[in-house]
């Protein structure tokens, strides 16, 4: 339960930081903060990398847990590799002599290079900047100073990010009224040169005479926040966003939202920023999301209440069978069905499997039954024995009188993009390119094999509180089609 809880609120906690939902990746951005800090990786624990200034564009490549987002690294990144394993071939050219070649990941802030993202192989070139000599566990040791290599990433905070078409959306809108202010604004300048006829007397005709009109200064003219409302503004929107946080902090059944949202409608009616306005926009879609997540909850929990009282009341039959010889037969009338093909899964995988897995009998214990159509209240279904595993037959069918469970997990395989101490180097995307989960391969599991493939897992899927994300050690995997 608390499995199912915790995805759910990671979910929710990504969406409160994130940019509004992109179409697809990757996307452009600009930086909407002033002193914003790329790290080396999704984390605040992870060193800082590049400053950022207010109006920098960046790529924005992928959504990682915690509201973070993996850009291409800024125009001033740079990473380290050890001149002995370079072989320089030209002006700011070098070609790596060695296969598993540790790159790692510099900061304009000082001499820090602990985080390594990539290997390189032998042959692969560099574009060397220069050369220095670093100290290290083994003294001093020379190194090159070299551009990125393809595959390494910085990571930015994505409150402080926003898509490129939602800013030219938000310019259009006040296009639009400014030119019709212009228009309006013409209409009058044309009037001023455009003479107007007065009769003078009855049959002495018409003298033209010019009228003169004046237009105030300030009619049209618009003006913005000043940088101290700004300030102001973005203070409050933090103060609002602690009292989030304190909120999901507690358990999920004591949520109530009603204060808070009401605070982010008032403060969205008083800012007069557009940016800011849409951030305020985004935590009133996280305060709906949290809604239903609670609403998913509140089920939940009174769904495991019934399930706990149905396994009580299974394991008082068990025991009553131990110490009774004879065999107690289930008083629910037993119905007949026809066994379906099942076919892999193509979402993501929920508590609740789709299919029904049915394992033979053991010595002692009375068959399960599927249950009838139209029953509401179905028999207690004894827990299968860890050591019956259904596995699929060939081509991913089940075997005769077996079905197929459903998958630990499904999505695409992909390289994690970091080597952090304590971090897995795979993880599990969906087509849209939101992450689902980490991956480690269990043994004689290859991973890298995989690299970029749909394909259904089968393992030990668990929440890992220290990585805030879903964390699968993969021991089968099988290829599926995924829907869009």
């Amino acid at each position: 339960m608390r499995q199912l809880v915790m995805g759910l609120l990671l979910l929710g906690f990504w969406g409160a930081d994130l940019p509004a939902a992109v179409s697809e990746f990757p996307y452009e951005a600009m930086v909407d903060a002033d002193n914003v800090y790329a790290r080396s990786g999704p984390g605040r624990s992870y060193y800082p990398t590049n400053r950022l200034k207010r109006g920098s564009r960046v790529t924005v490549r992928r959504h990682d847990p915690g509201g973070w987002l993996m850009i291409t690294p800024p125009p001033d990144s740079f990473s380290w590799i050890r001149a002995e394993y370079v072989r320089v071939v030209g002006s700011g050219r070098g070609i790596v002599r060695a296969n598993d070649v540790v790159v790692r990941v510099g900061s304009t802030f000082g001499n820090d290079r602990d985080i390594k993202q990539r290997e390189l192989s032998k042959g692969d070139e560099v574009k060397i900047i220069q050369e220095a000599t670093l100290s290290s566990e083994r003294g001093p040791t020379r190194m090159y100073k070299i551009r990125p290599p393809q595959g390494e990433y910085r990571w930015v905070r994505g409150g402080f990010i926003t898509p490129a078409s939602e800013i030219a959306a938000q310019q259009q809108q006040q296009v639009i009224p400014q030119r019709q202010s212009n228009q309006q604004n013409q209409g009058f300048s044309n009037s001023q040169q455009r003479p107007t006829a007065e009769p003078r007397g009855s049959g002495d005709g018409f003298v033209e005479r010019k009228v003169n009109r004046t237009i105030k200064s300030d009619a049209v003219r618009r003006t913005g926040p000043t940088a101290q409302q700004i300030s102001a503004d973005r203070s409050r929107l933090k103060q609002l966003d602690v009292r989030f946080r304190d909120i999901i902090d507690e358990e999920a059944r004591s949520w109530n939202f009603a204060a808070l949202e009401t605070e982010y409608l008032n403060l969205a009616k008083e800012v007069q920023s557009p940016a800011m306005q849409s951030q305020i926009k985004l935590r009133l879609d996280a305060v709906e999301r949290y809604r239903k997540i609670k609403a998913e909850y509140d089920d939940f929990l009174h769904l495991t209440s019934d399930t706990n009282r149905r396994e009580k009341s299974l394991l008082a039959i068990q025991q009553k069978q131990k110490s009774d010889p004879t065999p107690t037969t289930p008083t629910t009338a037993p119905a007949t069905s026809e066994p379906s093909s099942t076919t892999p899964t193509t979402g993501p995988v929920t508590s609740q499997p789709s299919t029904t897995i049915v394992t033979p009998p053991t010595a002692g214990q009375p068959a399960t039954q599927p249950t009838a159509p139209g029953s509401t209240n179905p028999p207690p279904v004894p827990p299968r024995n860890p050591s019956q595993t259904i596995v699929p037959g060939p081509a991913g069918q089940p075997q005769p009188g077996q079905r197929m469970r459903p998958f630990d997990g499904a999505g695409i395989i992909q390289r994690a993009g970091t080597n952090a101490p304590g971090l897995p180097r795979h993880v599990l995307i969906a087509p849209n390119g939101r992450f689902l989960a980490f991956l480690q391969g269990g043994p004689g599991v290859n991973l890298d094999r995989f690299v970029g493939r749909p394909m259904g897992l089968y393992g030990a899927r668990s929440h890992r509180a220290d990585m805030r994300a879903d964390f699968i050690v993969v021991h089968r995997m099988m290829p599926v089609r995924l829907q869009p």
